[in-house]
This record gives structure tokens, C-alpha cells and sequence, in this order.
């Protein structure tokens, strides 16, 4: 199987040759009026999640949810394989973005149609460019059962979208609220009892779906995002089952953990609030990083920049220049949300980059910091 996985793989590298997906990405989002997000190799917090921010919301659609991130062939492919997929499934990706879930799923499993749901029409016809490329160059050399498989792209609302024929869902939901989670299961519910739901927060109502496992899988912006697997339950319950009480987490390492995951997840009060609590029993500049990026994720540049001029009155945590480089971009992200005199940012962005001039985020910033005041 491992050798069949890694030459799946292979074909997969070659229909996604010179592609990238952050342009049309970049192109809808900035015909929505919407922050643009980058979950993975664009940007390199601190933190599992990563973004970058370039500018401020024009639109009333939730922007959590369009932050863009990649599965990872072999990783995934192996989540797939754990939940044992059969001949005769449906498979569906909600939120397909570039497809690289669907040939995924097409290439290392048999099932019988794979879709992808994706809102933004330049990654859906991104993704049927690639469709044409894999029928062409691909699909030929595959067995005679993965030529009459069925691979389609769909340009439509998750929430809009019939795919109550699922066997299989994937839903990449690391930066979904709890709202949109809860509209997406109200949809998805009609699924056949036993259908299989990954999604990547444990945020799925257990009277509909219940929680049947775990795993681990590299994604392009963690090397380790946890996979919930659920499965529609036979019968819808008429109220949540009581969750088993998990104490809370008492050491540093442990109380930093807890709240980098429900930064990772978005969950951004719940992690200011385990932050404060790690700084109550140590005080460690990453926890002050992490605090002032919660703080610019939640609209707070003056409490943003009271950590960070906090760290940088520190020099003992200031020798990695590196760090410096970082603390200084948050400084000058806390100046641009405050709008503060552009000069002062300006200078703030100037000493980062002579701390670090490697630093690729605080150019891509500069940039378009620059562009703005030319605006």
C-alpha cells in the first residue's frame, strides 16, 4: 500500500505542477472586500496558526472562514485509508478550494464520485484547469475502476449545496466559528445514518454526529492539526450527551498548549483568557507574543501593543534577532490598526527588517502598507 500511496503521489505532484492558488485566491477575496488569509508557507508565526492581514474588512461575510490552507497528499491520504471507504461512496469536500482534497481522494481511494464545494469561482475554475490536466495526463494510466470514477468542481455555498448522498465529508473548518459550524451540521444532517464527517475542530453537535475518533495530519500550516472523525448517528438524540469533565490544565507547558490550540481554532476570548492565566504562573515572551496577536485578531491594538513594547523593554528575550524582527511587526501591525502617524509604522517596519531582513511577511507588509498611503 505504501508503494501504491507514494506513486498516487507522484501523479498528484504532477497535476499541480506551477500551480498556485494564492492568486485567484487573492483575486476573489479582494472582489469580496475581504481580508486575505494564508494558512501555511506565506507566513510563520510563533504559533501553529498562521496569517497575514492586508487590509480591513469592506464586507459583512464572516472572513474567519476564508483563510486558505493546503492538505498534504500522503498525510490526508492516510486519514482517508483509517476511515475505510467503500467501492460504491460518495465523497464530498466542503470548501474544496485548489481541489487538492478531491484528486486526493480520487487517487488513493475507490470512490465512486468525488466532489468539491468551493464559494470563490477562481479556485473553481482553478480546480477544473487541473480536472483537465488530470483527465489528460493522468487518468489513462489508472485502473479501469478509477477511470469511470466521477471528479467535479462545484461554484456554490456549502450551505446551499445538496450533498445529502454523501458517504464521506471533509470539511477543513480550522478557522470556522461555532455558528457556521452549527449551520453547516443543521445542513448535513440529512446524510445516510453511519456517513463518515472529518472535519478539523471537534465542534459538531454529538446529538447528530458522534465523535468516533482522532488523528493527527500534516497540513501546510501545522505539522500537526488534529482530524474528528464523526459519524452521523442512526438516531438524531434530542439533546446533547454530557461531555466527560476534563480538568483544567495546571501547569505553564500545559495552560500554553490549551491556549494555542483554541487560538488555532479561533476560538480567541477562550485563548486570551488561557494566555492571561499562563502569564499568572510564568512570564515568557512567546506567551506575550501570542497575547498581542490575539489582541490584533480581536480588534485590540493599544492592549496588542502594551505586549509588545513589554517584550521589547526585555533585551534578555530580545537576543534572537529573529524574534526581535517578529515583536517589532506585531508593533508596527498594533501602529497601522491604531492609525498612528504612517512615519512612526514606517520606522517600526525599518528597524524589523534590520533586525531580520529575511523576513518575508514584514516585506510583503511593507508593501502593501506603501501601496495603501499611495492609495
Amino acid at each position: 500500500m505504501g508503494v501504491v500511496l507514494t506513486v498516487k503521489s507522484i501523479y498528484f505532484d504532477l497535476i499541480y505542477k506551477g500551480v498556485d492558488p494564492w492568486k485567484p485566491f487573492t483575486q476573489d477575496t479582494e472582489k469580496l472586500g475581504l481580508r486575505k488569509r494564508c494558512c501555511g508557507q506565506r507566513d510563520d508565526f510563533t504559533i501553529p496558526k498562521k496569517i497575514i492581514e492586508t487590509e480591513d474588512v469592506k464586507s459583512e461575510v464572516n472572513t474567519s472562514s476564508f483563510v486558505y490552507g493546503e492538505i498534504k497528499y500522503l498525510p490526508f491520504a492516510k486519514v482517508l485509508k483509517t476511515c475505510r471507504p467503500k467501492k460504491a461512496d460518495n465523497f464530498y469536500d466542503l470548501g474544496s478550494g485548489a481541489g487538492k482534497g478531491v484528486f486526493t481522494a480520487a487517487l488513493s481511494c475507490n470512490f465512486k464520485k468525488v466532489t468539491g464545494v468551493e464559494y470563490l469561482p477562481s479556485l473553481t475554475k482553478l480546480s477544473n484547469m487541473v480536472l483537465k490536466r488530470y483527465s489528460k495526463k493522468i487518468k489513462p494510466k489508472l485502473s479501469l475502476n478509477k477511470q469511470k470514477q466521477k471528479i467535479e468542481f462545484v461554484n456554490s455555498d456549502i450551505l446551499k449545496f445538496d450533498c445529502s448522498d454523501a458517504d464521506m465529508i471533509y470539511i477543513a473548518s480550522t478557522t470556522f466559528n461555532q455558528p457556521l459550524m452549527d449551520d453547516i451540521a443543521e445542513h448535513i444532517k440529512k446524510v445516510r445514518p453511519g456517513a463518515v464527517i472529518l472535519t478539523l475542530t471537534d465542534s459538531l453537535p454529538q446529538r447528530i454526529f458522534r465523535l468516533s475518533g482522532k488523528i493527527k495530519m500534516a497540513t501546510s500550516w501545522d505539522s500537526s492539526t488534529t482530524v474528528y472523525i464523526y459519524k452521523r448517528r442512526w438516531k438524531i438524540l434530542s439533546k446533547e450527551p454530557k461531555k466527560k469533565v476534563i480538568g483544567e490544565p495546571k501547569t505553564f507547558k500545559k495552560i500554553f498548549q490549551y491556549a494555542n490550540e483554541n487560538y488555532k481554532n479561533s476560538f480567541y476570548h477562550q485563548a486570551l483568557k488561557y494566555y492571561d492565566k499562563a502569564l499568572r504562573v510564568k512570564k515568557n515572551r512567546l506567551v506575550y507574543f501570542n497575547r498581542a496577536l490575539t489582541h490584533l485578531c480581536l480588534n485590540n491594538p493599544k492592549k496588542a501593543l502594551n505586549d509588545v513594547n513589554y517584550i521589547l523593554k526585555k533585551p534578555v528575550w530580545l537576543r534572537d534577532k529573529r524574534f526581535l524582527s517578529d515583536a517589532l511587526y506585531l508593533r508596527a501591525l498594533a501602529y497601522d490598526k491604531m492609525g498612528v502617524n504612517p512615519q512612526k509604522t514606517i520606522e517600526t517596519i525599518d528597524l524589523s527588517l534590520s533586525a531580520n531582513p529575511w523576513n518575508r511577511r514584514v516585506k510583503q507588509f511593507r508593501k502593501n502598507f506603501y501601496k495603501k498611503l499611495k492609495d
